[in-house]
C-alpha cells in the first residue's frame, strides 16, 4: 500500500516534471 503511494507521487511529480518542460520550452 506504501509501496503503491510513493509510486504514484513518483508518477505524479513525473507527469508535473514534463509538462512544466514542455510548457516552459
Amino acid at each position: 500500500m506504501m509501496h503503491s503511494h510513493r509510486l504514484k507521487v513518483e508518477t505524479e511529480q513525473k507527469a508535473a516534471n514534463g509538462e512544466g518542460l514542455n510548457g516552459g520550452d
